[in-house]
């Protein structure tokens, strides 16, 4: 579970963040979980004596740790660099994800008139690629991101409640 929280938060949270970075860090978040449940193993106990002499006293202490935190760092780590060093997603995908997460509720009409189609319980209507007003999407995106904690310019998407200080 910690393995898919780490993309998942950041890949929400960070706005430089994308696909690649995502699946590069659950595949290396997984088989660093696999190498190290590996090691708890009777074959894994002789690996240890035979490549990784310094590990074997340590392991056996903190096991835990080491099967909780190696994979998650080596997970944020290489969604991390995979996401910096590969093509960014697109700037309009990105600001229709953001504009629909940061309408509070009972606001959706703001996003309907950007072109957004949200699916209600029991609607009908899905809204077809070309209906997106670029330019109005764009400008929702910016009044949203004025309350950015770190800016509007910031990639953190984190942002305060506007009338809450």
């Amino acid at each position: 579970m910690l393995l898919m929280s780490v993309p998942l938060f950041f890949g929400v949270v960070w706005r430089k963040a994308n696909r690649q970075g995502t699946w590069a860090g659950l595949a290396s978040g997984v088989f660093l979980y696999l190498f190290c449940r590996f090691l708890d193993t009777p074959a894994g106990d002789r690996f240890q004596l035979e490549a990784l002499p310094f590990l074997a006293g340590i392991w056996s202490d903190h096991a835990f740790a080491f099967r909780s935190f190696i994979p998650a760092i080596g997970c944020a780590l290489t969604f991390f660099l995979v996401s910096r060093l590969t093509q960014e997603e697109s700037r309009t995908l990105l600001n229709r994800f953001y504009c629909v997460m940061n309408t509070p509720i009972g606001q959706e009409a703001k996003v309907s008139a950007v072109g957004i189609h949200l699916l209600v319980m029991g609607e009908e209507k899905v809204g077809r690629p070309g209906d997106l007003d670029e330019e109005a999407l764009e400008r929702l995106y910016q009044s949203y991101a004025a309350y950015k904690v770190r800016g509007s310019n910031g990639s953190l998407e984190l942002v305060r409640e506007p009338g809450l200080g």
